[in-house]
């Protein structure tokens, strides 16, 4: 359970990191994969670098890229992260496998996580070669939400007593209505960091914006209701409490997150705080859901 709980943090760890890559334009930081200017350790200066690298790379995008070893740095030590990521989560299947014979979610759920952590690293390669195409970005995002789900369930029935609640069907709907809006919102947010590169002010986004605005309002007001029925249908003093109020907390933080971001003009740093968020919710809605 332990590897489970750490690999779980890293995949965290890792959207906010793969969000700050994007944020920061750091995605062809590295133009070449797995290595770095074809070096397993990338160069810190200019001078390192073959003096035609804007030649070698050009058809990368560096034909009049100047070397920038912060975006180089930023975007290699996301990869490393992937690979810690990886391994750790290699072994917490490994582990898993104890729990084959009495609780065989664990094993599959931990499985199914691993393949497509290995699926995710080939398809940030894909993003690499593609030149960051937005749609495979958006599939990269998608991807760690699938992985963290999979490691929610898992590390759920590695427990030694699950917990079950009984809630009623309206309930159990606007959870639904929940999840689905979050993952809507996730791909209209990564439409909106698209459009920023293409933009001089957030009032050319247009409808994208305004869009993701309210779907922003819809998801507040729908987990709002799902907090207000759960609270009313379960036991107050059960840990299930604590995740529905954390969840409604998280999404406070998100909105301000969020306001924060537009009225400050999109800067690169509250950016992955606000996929963060956006990820926790995610979690937590999937954690409330295979409870309930």
């Amino acid at each position: 359970m332990f590897l489970i709980r750490t690999t779980l943090i890293l995949v965290y760890c890792l959207i906010f990191v793969g969000g700050l890559v994007r944020s920061t334009g750091s995605g062809m930081g590295c133009p070449d994969w797995p290595k770095c200017f074809d070096m397993w350790i990338p160069p810190l200066y200019e001078y390192q670098l073959p003096h035609d690298y804007q030649e070698i790379y050009k058809d990368r995008g560096y034909q009049d890229t100047q070397f920038n070893a912060a975006k180089t740095w930023t975007e290699y030590l996301n990869r490393l992260l992937g690979a810690v990521t990886g391994i750790v989560m290699l072994v917490a299947t490994m582990a898993s496998f104890k729990y084959w014979r009495r609780k065989r979610k664990v094993t599959l759920f931990c499985t199914g996580a691993l393949l497509l952590t290995i699926t995710e690293g080939a398809l940030g390669a894909k993003v690499v070669f593609s030149h960051l195409a937005p749609y495979l970005v958006t599939m990269h995002l998608l991807l760690a939400f699938v992985i963290v789900a999979l490691l929610i369930l898992a590390l759920y029935h590695s427990k030694n007593s699950t917990e079950s609640y009984t809630i009623s069907f309206r309930t159990r709907i606007c959870w639904g209505l929940c999840m689905g809006l979050t993952i809507l919102q996730v791909i209209l947010g990564a439409q909106v960091r698209e459009g920023i590169e293409h933009v001089s002010s957030l009032s050319e986004l247009g409808y994208v914006l305004e869009f993701h605005q309210i779907i922003g309002f819809l998801i507040f007001a729908c987990n709002s209701f799902l907090v207000y029925q759960i609270v009313g249908e379960a036991d107050k003093k059960s840990p299930l409490m604590v995740r529905v109020y954390g969840l409604w907390c998280v999404i406070l933080l998100e909105i301000a997150c969020g306001i924060g971001m537009v009225q400050l003009g999109m800067p690169a740093l509250i950016q992955p705080v606000h996929l963060l968020f956006a990820a926790i919710i995610f979690g937590v809605q999937v954690d409330i859901g295979v409870r309930v």
